[in-house]
């Protein structure tokens, strides 16, 4: 894409690009927010959101423990990645 004074105009898509050293494709996850951006490849999504679920999961347990008074570190310790 290419600007074009206030417009943009698309020069070509559906092809990798290369953005900060790092090939995106397509396909690929894009997630930035104002502390940064990751790229995700298509083919490793699945395991990556799947592992983002556990560690959600794993944290709300270590909430409960914490809100229940006992010591988080046993649940802490029980997430293997």
């Amino acid at each position: 894409m290419a600007s074009n004074g206030r417009r943009n105009v698309v020069a070509e898509q559906g092809k990798p690009i290369e953005f900060a050293g790092q090939v995106v494709c397509e396909d690929d996850l894009v997630i930035a927010d104002r502390c940064g951006v990751v790229f995700i490849p298509a083919n490793a999504a699945e395991e990556v959101i799947a592992l983002g679920e556990r560690i959600i999961r794993h944290q709300d347990a270590m909430v409960v423990e914490a809100a229940a008074g006992h010591p988080c570190t046993d649940t802490l310790f029980e997430l293997n990645f």
